[in-house]
């Protein structure tokens, strides 16, 4: 059903090319359950979206049913992706404001089928992975094995040819995982081709073929024995015994002793191109590196402008309402609000203290221009009262003698002396 012959991929960074793939060839048969192993940066990744359809730029042939994907258009790529191949990812990629029905439904809705017919297809794929009456559920109600129940429930309901699933167990428990991967196993019994991407050894046993893949190369490829827990054929060169790698080593020696010279200088001929090879694999896994560590800061920059935009708005709405609202998903937050708490109650105690003072002294203002008042008024009442008492008293007769009466009465004074 897969194959893929002498696949190379480069990416460019730059004015670099550098070499992520190497000469990759992989046959996978209708029905096998197949994982993919390696290390962080191995190539697992890149191979897998060439394998699913995801990415059109490589070099090399990939045969699918018969179809040569390498010379068919844009659109027939994805028309060939969609309806041929589903995805399960680690974080499940649910949408959280849509029901688990509604998530499921979302391929069938692109694909052009009604919402009556993508319902009944959405219901029906959700009891084989054991989700039955789960539909109108949201995620956030979910756990995390339910939430992948739903992702691959969402993969299957096209009824795709294969599955491509990307570190399926890498978010959830040792006991969720086994479920899912005896869902997978299930799911293999009746005919469902899978390929799996996994770090896990264990869940790489579950499967029935492990492909290493290190520096951009497939280093090993055996079928699993079930019966005896172990991979069948050469180990991967990292769990050579010691025992094994030192017969290993005598017997090449041996085998050296006995080619003639030529043999010998022929060999070291091809250390040079062995070293160029060691060196492009080198650069390889450091582009890989790199572009995966410009990703992470990417995202980690993304992640602190979001969270900084949040924290000012926080600050501004408890500016505004003088409450601020508990957040306890980050100590950081939790320390900023307390801080914004504290602040605006003392600003609030401040604000009535000085509305109290200015209350207080508007009404000392008040009671003491009321008392300047009385006082006046008072003032004013005794002196009306005086000056009416003083207008009632009788006039005393001195105070209407006239000048000329005085001057009648010095003269008879006086005449009265020259008399005497």
């Amino acid at each position: 059903m897969i194959h893929l012959e002498n696949i190379n991929k480069y990416y460019r960074q730059g004015k670099e090319r550098f070499h992520a793939l190497h000469d990759m060839n992989l046959d996978v048969d209708q029905g096998e359950f197949v994982a993919i192993m390696g290390q962080s940066g191995s190539g697992k990744s890149t191979f897998i979206n060439i394998i699913g359809f995801l990415d059109e730029e490589f070099e090399g042939t990939y045969i699918f049913d018969g179809i040569n994907i390498g010379k068919t258009t844009r659109a027939q790529h994805a028309k060939i992706r969609n309806q041929n191949v589903g995805f399960v990812f680690q974080n499940f990629k649910l949408i959280n404001n849509e029901t688990v029905a509604q998530n499921v439904m979302v391929p069938l809705l692109y694909a052009g089928l009604t919402n009556t017919e993508a319902r009944h297809k959405a219901e029906e794929v959700l009891g084989e992975v054991g989700l039955q009456g789960y539909g109108d559920q949201l995620p956030k109600n979910l756990s995390g094995g339910q939430q992948q129940r739903v992702s691959i429930a969402r993969a299957l309901v096209t009824r795709p040819k294969f599955l491509i699933a990307d570190e399926p167990t890498g978010a959830l428990d040792s006991r969720t995982s086994e479920e899912i991967m005896q869902l997978f196993r299930d799911l293999n019994k009746h005919g469902m081709t899978i390929v799996m991407v996994t770090h896990d050894p264990k869940v790489g046993h579950e499967t029935n073929r492990i492909i290493h893949i290190m520096d951009g190369r497939i280093v090993s490829d055996n079928p699993v024995d079930h019966e005896n827990g172990a991979v069948q054929g050469t180990e991967e060169p990292s769990t050579l015994s010691k025992s094994e790698s030192t017969s290993s080593t005598s017997q090449v020696t041996s085998e050296a002793e006995i080619q003639p010279v030529e043999d010998s200088k022929s060999a070291l001929s091809e250390v040079p191109a062995s070293t160029s090879a060691v060196s492009q694999s080198m650069a390889s896994e450091t582009a890989e590196s790199e572009a995966s560590e410009s990703e992470t800061l990417e995202s980690l920059s993304t992640t602190l402008k979001s969270e900084s935009e949040s924290l000012v708005r926080v600050g501004f709405e408890a500016a505004v309402s003088e409450e601020v609202p508990r957040m306890s998903f980050k100590e950081s937050q939790a320390k900023l609000l307390a801080d914004l708490d504290q602040s605006t109650s003392e600003s609030i105690a401040a604000s009535v203290q000085s509305q109290t003072n200015s209350a207080m002294l508007a009404a000392a203002r008040a009671f003491s221009t009321s008392e300047e008042v009385q006082q006046s008024k008072a003032s004013e009442a005794e002196v009306n009262q005086k000056a009416d008492a003083a207008s009632e008293t009788p006039a005393s007769p001195n105070r209407h003698r006239t000048a000329a009466e005085a001057a009648l009465a010095e003269q008879a004074a006086q005449k009265e002396e020259t008399d005497a």
